[in-house]
């Protein structure tokens, strides 16, 4: 699945926008496919030295972000499950779910810390702890290890069949419960994508969801189609994207990153939008 959404498109038009991110002040900071896929390169290279091997679970609790896709495209590529997280979860929650999955690691930042330091001592399969803000006592620095690894990597000859991501249900009717995917759900959720939103990409199209990406809703946007767009880190005041952004073609449409929490004056114009 890393190939397909991320890969692929790299080799075909390396230079087209793949993820627009939205900096502190304001300026869109757009994401190649080619930086992607080198950069997903690195954090494989990164993970699988650090002692993780196929089929491993990896906790992704981190808001839309950069590194936030580039941890599931690492995933896949390396055959790393990826367990998406909601930022919200508290400790209870958090920790049922990495013991459930039996996370061998997990990706997160500065503000979500606290939460997994009152809970890692109880975490038995837990080895690895990357923070995108840096180094601490027992969490390495996500950045440093990442550009100290090579942006060459070749991807496990994952089958459709071969698991990908776990999801966990929201728990209303009992404990949550894990969903876990295989690759193949690219090709099952794509369709959909394009259905409820006019048959896209179409040439230039761009999407932007506020939808979590730890939810199955919003994590379709970077793990199942990889021409849509991401959405805010913080949710606080709403932005009008005007900007234009660079052309695409409909196979290379770029996804989309508003962290409104920047107060950002504007950004690329979407083409389609979800929510979750």
């Amino acid at each position: 699945m890393g190939i397909d959404v991320c890969d692929k498109f790299a080799d075909i038009t390396p230079n087209a926008p793949a993820l627009i991110d939205i900096l502190e002040d304001g300026s869109p900071r757009p994401y190649s496919y080619l930086e992607l896929k080198r950069l997903s390169n690195r954090l494989a290279n990164t993970l699988l030295v650090n002692g993780l091997s196929a089929g491993d679970r990896v906790g992704i609790l981190l808001p839309q972000c950069p590194e936030t896709a580039l941890t599931h495209i690492a995933c896949y590529k390396a055959g790393l499950i990826a367990v998406p997280l909601f930022t919200l979860f508290g400790e209870d929650a958090l920790e049922y779910r990495l013991a459930n999955s039996a996370a061998t690691a997990i990706v997160t930042d500065r503000e979500n810390m606290p939460k997994i330091n009152a809970i890692k001592a109880r975490l038995n399969d837990l080895r690895l702890i990357l923070s995108i803000d840096g180094a601490e006592p027992g969490v390495r620095d996500f950045h440093a290890l990442l550009f100290s690894a090579s942006d060459a990597f070749t991807p496990v000859d994952s089958l459709a069949e071969d698991p990908a991501l776990l999801i966990f249900t929201s728990g209303t009717t009992g404990p949550p419960k894990g969903a876990l995917h295989a690759h193949r759900t690219l090709l099952g959720h794509f369709s959909g994508v394009q259905f409820m939103h006019d048959f896209f990409p179409k040439a230039g199209d761009r999407f932007w969801t506020p939808a979590d990406w730890a939810w199955a809703g919003g994590s379709s946007g970077i793990s199942r189609s990889s021409p849509k767009m991401r959405a805010p880190r913080r949710w606080k005041s709403a932005c009008s994207p005007t900007t234009s952004a660079p052309s695409a073609s409909s196979r290379t449409s770029a996804m989309w990153s508003l962290r409104a929490s920047r107060s950002a004056p504007g950004g690329p114009a979407s083409s389609g939008r979800t929510s979750g």
